[in-house]
């Protein structure tokens, strides 16, 4: 890990990890009223691939990145607030607000994009809070609670979790939860479900993205991020993809019928993806129940991280598509060598990340980096899914681009529903019609 540094000047003004557990003992000292008129709240707010910067951009430009971080939280907070330094790329804070929209407001005034040179430097930021009107006794609790929430953090679209009781389940031991997920797979309590991709001209269903879903009595909603990490320390992503693939094999195999011209798209992180007795256990698989191998697409997600060479990666990828089965790479554009990627590796489809459509309506950078990036895309002739689309007005600049035949993704039209109930097909906007085989 890098040492952090930055201008000392800014780090004076900050308070100590000794200085927080101090004013956290006398805020936990102190009777709290029901009723406050704000939420008073302590948080810790972690910066995301921080050695990514620096590998990528040098240690000057790291340090710069955390010199304007610190002068935005100073500028947002104000009197309202209370910054701690607690280690390396880890900060804490005892602030005051109102309602969650203010939280919303607040991370992503922080996250926005930092200029540097003639680059932009996306900054990844997580947040777990804890309510210190709660009857809490001790500093250490409530660092524990903040901890649990920003674990979860990472994982929700908003990057910040306030913690509860529920979450507090979270806080078992990894063997625990993975005991659990063992038995799950083992009684089919885990369950598919199913989010439509339509072709924003016609409004038919192209595709079907199969997602991962656990409803635990104790934990609740599990969230599927959660599952991958625990199958990954255990040994047990290979079993987890086999499990989804089976699952859809026979939901195919009894149904197919009715879906015959949709394809239905497998999320595979890379350690899966470019595992090949998994893949050949999938492929026989399909086999054996006589599925159609054209009407699935292999989604690769995390690209970023692959644990073998580019070259590696090329020459699985060409494998798997001899096969007959379809490549996708997801989140484009959310990394920083996905362009590496898509100017080596010979995909079918591109997976264009919810991030480079938020905010395309007020943001005429954001809509002109989007266009550029369709045009590209529809250069290279691969076919292109929107991810991410939330309101109409983001739908009408899409459409109004004018690429033929792009592919679209999002609440807008339909969350994940039920595989097994087979009402993943209805669309809140788009009116019911015949769907078409993707070529």
């Amino acid at each position: 890990m890098q040492v952090l540094q930055c201008n000392p000047k800014q780090l004076d003004k900050i308070g100590s990890r000794d200085n927080l557990f101090k004013d956290l003992d006398i805020q936990l000292n102190i009777d709290q009223q029901i009723d406050l008129g704000f939420s008073l709240s302590f948080a810790i707010l972690k910066i995301n691939k921080y050695s990514k910067i620096f590998n990528d951009f040098g240690r000057k430009a790291a340090d710069y990145v955390l010199s304007i971080l610190i002068e935005r939280l100073t500028e947002v907070l104000k009197e309202d607030a209370t910054l701690y330094h607690l280690k390396q790329v880890e900060f804490g804070i005892i602030f005051k607000h109102q309602s969650m929209g203010e939280i919303n407001q607040f991370m992503k005034l922080l996250a926005q994009p930092i200029p540097y040179g003639h680059d932009f430097i996306d900054i990844q930021l997580s947040l777990g809070l804890v309510d210190l009107t709660t009857q809490i006794k001790k500093h250490s609790e409530v660092l524990r609670r903040a901890d649990i929430a920003l674990k979860l953090a990472k994982s929700e679209a908003l990057n910040w979790q306030y913690f509860n009781h529920h979450l507090d389940y979270y806080s078992h031991t990894d063997r625990d939860m993975f005991i659990e997920l063992e038995k799950a797979m083992n009684n089919k309590i885990l369950h598919l479900a199913a989010q439509p991709i339509f072709n924003i001209n016609t409004g038919e269903v192209i595709m079907v993205e199969i997602l991962l879903r656990w409803q635990h009595d104790e934990y609740g909603a599990v969230n599927p991020m959660t599952i991958i990490e625990l199958a990954s320390k255990n040994g047990y992503l290979s079993k987890v993809a086999l499990y989804v693939a089976k699952q859809l094999v026979i939901f195919l195999h009894e149904h197919g019928d009715l879906y015959q011209n949709i394809s239905f798209a497998l999320n595979f992180n890379m350690p899966q993806i470019i595992n090949i007795t998994l893949i050949e256990a999938l492929l026989k698989s399909f086999d054996e129940f006589g599925i159609d191998k054209s009407r699935l697409i292999f989604e690769a997600t995390e690209i970023d991280s692959s644990p073998v060479s580019l070259d590696h990666v090329v020459n699985h990828f060409q494998w798997i598509k001899q096969q007959g089965i379809k490549i996708a790479i997801d989140d484009f554009g959310s990394g920083y060598s996905t362009l590496n990627y898509i100017n080596n590796l010979d995909v079918d489809i591109i997976k264009i990340d919810r991030s480079l459509v938020c905010d395309i309506e007020t943001s005429t950078r954001k809509l002109e980096t989007l266009i550029a990036l369709l045009q590209l895309c529809d250069k290279l002739g691969v076919i292109i899914v929107i991810e991410g689309v939330e309101n109409i007005s983001q739908h009408n600049l899409i459409k109004d681009i004018g690429i033929a035949d792009v592919l679209v993704q999002g609440y807008f039209y339909a969350k994940p529903s039920s595989l097994k109930e087979q009402t993943f097909c209805n669309s809140t906007y788009f009116k019911k019609s015949d769907s078409y085989h993707l070529n």
